[in-house]
This record gives C-alpha cells, structure tokens and sequence, in this order.
C-alpha cells in the first residue's frame, strides 16, 4: 500500500518537495514515522521529537482529522490512499 506524507512548514530541509510517499503493508501512523527517520536519519528525528513525544509544535492529520483526536492516535492503523499531513500547531478555538 501507498501512503501519502505531505509537510506543509515543517521538515523543509528534509523534505524538499514537501511530500514523500511511504510503502509497506500494515503501516501505522508512527510507523510512517519511523520509515522517514529510518531513511532521513538522526537529524529527522530531533526534528520531530522531543524526549520520546512529538514535538509540541507539530500537528499530523490524518485525512482532515488531527490524529491525537483518534482512538488510536499514532498507532492507528492506515489504508492504501491515505493521506498524513504534518504542519506546524495553530492553536485556536
């Protein structure tokens, strides 16, 4: 399956174009994650963590729906298709 990863702000210097696409069969929201440490190395994963945790500054979505308001959050499991957008968190109400 294909996942899409678009970083929209955020990650420029890794992700040039601003999108990757991630292949692999069972993949979940951290494991797309973790496919883009494994191939973008250590300076990726400062980027993105903080001790472990997201940084406090990063939003993901999940096709529209920011996934820390999923059941599963990082370890929802994802379809072919699916769309992980990574921007910098707006807060708001």
């Amino acid at each position: 399956m294909k996942i899409k990863f678009q970083a929209v702000g955020v990650l420029t210097e890794f992700l040039r174009k601003g999108k990757e696409t991630i292949k692999g069969d069972g993949l979940t929201v951290q494991g797309v994650l973790d496919a883009l440490v494994i191939k973008y190395g250590n300076p990726l994963a400062d980027e993105l963590y903080n001790d472990g945790e997201l940084q406090k500054d990063l939003s993901i979505i999940l096709n529209g729906r920011n996934i820390l308001s999923l059941e599963d959050k990082f370890q929802t499991i994802l379809k072919d298709g699916d769309e992980l957008v990574m921007t910098p968190y707006i807060p708001g109400g």
